[in-house]
């Protein structure tokens, strides 16, 4: 998989470290260029200058009355688990739950950082710094704190998933994986990883674990009928924002994506059903892989296999919003192997320009130079960094890593390139010589 970093020495940690520190740095000092103030940031991620948005009108007010927060709050669509945890925050004031939920944002951003640090690291240095600087600058994180949302945390669940599994602890990976799937149930497509696995009892315990987070536990806390109201309540709220969601700009799932640039530039006036073969075509194709990559047993193959389910997420979730995203910097990162892996040149161009525009169009820094927050969410750029990686999975997978820096292995490339292009010309030359010496 690459170099082991447990025999490693403190010199080596500390310039990791003071790297690390250094592309944070730079890039925070950029943010502030930017953003002098928390209502300027929040109002240039989207349309009003309120920080937390979510946790401030949904979360909050739900945990602080259970009961008389399903009559006022709208737009809440949580597990009645998740609800129970928020009541955590409820008992707080306002403000101090707002501290609360920002050390809440902060470790998770931590835990889901080290969820792919602690992987590139044992591949290469720069393979590592790389990883840094896509994951600082990724647009969906900066979304997913600007709301206050959870997508952090639910990716977070899945790595956390993957640790344990990796650490032959099924149990413990089943539980955080349910866990993630009491907030945010698409995170259970990542079963699918461990069905062709044939890991049936990790499976088993997720399904049943996931049944008690959602029903169970809720019912045991409170009562059977105020557990039942509340899904009810969530459901209306389901069914109220579905017919608007496609005029919802931030969305960023392929149909909802493809229906309206076709209704502002294409004029087809094509079916929503039409993208939903195309997806299913697309969800079969990585399923594919997927099996191709675990009948490969490769050492990581796990995680090649998550950054394929990863990319089938604004596939297979009807409403993506940008907060979903935000495993792009580790699928990114990961795929970088795979372009710096390839021999082929023409195959090397194609894939780097298509891992140029996923990393553009993803980024915080893209985001400010568009300059308005709906033309870059209306243009579905997100759901276009995510669909231009897939390719470059189909046409390499991961092999590779990132060993040297992009403009020796690019000039590696050129002339390994003419290296060949000589031996052909000399291979050309002898048939030519050969001939002229029979006539």
């Amino acid at each position: 998989m690459g170099s082991d970093i447990s025999n490693k020495g403190a010199n080596f940690y500390l310039k990791i470290f003071i790297v690390t520190a250094a592309i944070i740095a730079v890039v925070g000092g950029y943010y502030y260029f930017e953003w002098k103030s928390a209502g300027e940031f929040a109002s240039s991620i989207d349309h009003s200058d309120i920080l937390f948005e979510d946790f401030v009108r949904h979360f909050y007010p739900m945990g602080k009355d259970f009961s008389e927060a399903k009559v006022s709050v709208t737009g809440y669509y949580y597990s009645a688990l998740f609800t129970l945890f928020l009541k955590g925050f409820g008992a707080l004031s306002e403000s101090a739950a707002m501290i609360a939920w920002v050390v809440l944002q902060v470790v998770t951003g931590v835990l889901l950082f080290l969820g792919g640090a602690n992987y590139f690291l044992k591949k290469s240095q720069y393979h590592y710094y790389v990883y840094v600087l896509v994951f600082c600058i990724s647009f969906p994180l900066l979304y997913n704190f600007r709301w206050g949302q959870v997508g952090v945390l639910v990716a977070a669940c899945v790595f956390g998933a993957i640790y344990l599994y990796r650490k032959k602890q099924i149990v413990l990976a089943a539980i955080v994986l349910a866990a993630g799937g009491s907030i945010k149930l698409y995170t259970l497509i990542f079963l699918i990883y461990f069905l062709m696995k044939k890991e049936f009892r990790l499976v088993v315990y997720c399904v049943l674990i996931t049944g008690i987070f959602i029903w169970a536990i809720p019912t045991f806390t409170i009562n059977f009928g105020e557990n039942f109201g509340f899904y009810e309540f969530v459901s209306k709220n389901m069914r109220q924002v579905r017919p608007l969601a496609a005029n919802n700009s931030n969305l960023q799932d392929f149909s909802t994506v493809m229906m309206r640039l076709d209704k502002a530039y294409l004029h087809m006036s094509l079916p929503r059903w039409s993208f939903t073969v195309v997806s299913i075509v697309i969800i079969f194709v990585n399923m594919f892989f997927i099996w191709r990559i675990i009948t490969m047993e490769f050492e990581d193959e796990i995680y090649r296999a998550f950054v394929i389910l990863f990319l089938t997420v604004p596939f297979l979730v009807p409403m993506s919003w940008p907060h979903y995203f935000v495993y792009l910097p580790f699928c990114q990162a990961a795929v970088m192997g795979a372009v710096w892996g390839q021999r082929n040149f023409v195959l090397f161009l194609i894939n780097a320009i298509l891992l140029v525009v996923s990393l553009v169009f993803s980024s915080a820094v893209f985001f400010n130079l568009v300059g308005d927050w709906m033309v870059y969410s209306f243009g579905g750029y997100l759901f276009f960094s995510n669909f231009v990686l897939l390719p470059i999975v189909y046409s390499r997978g991961f092999s590779g890593n990132i060993e040297r820096m992009p403009y020796s292995v690019f000039m590696d490339k050129i002339e390994e390139t003419r290296g060949r292009f000589r031996k052909r010309q000399e291979e050309w030359r002898k048939i030519e010589e050969e001939s002229i010496g029979e006539k």
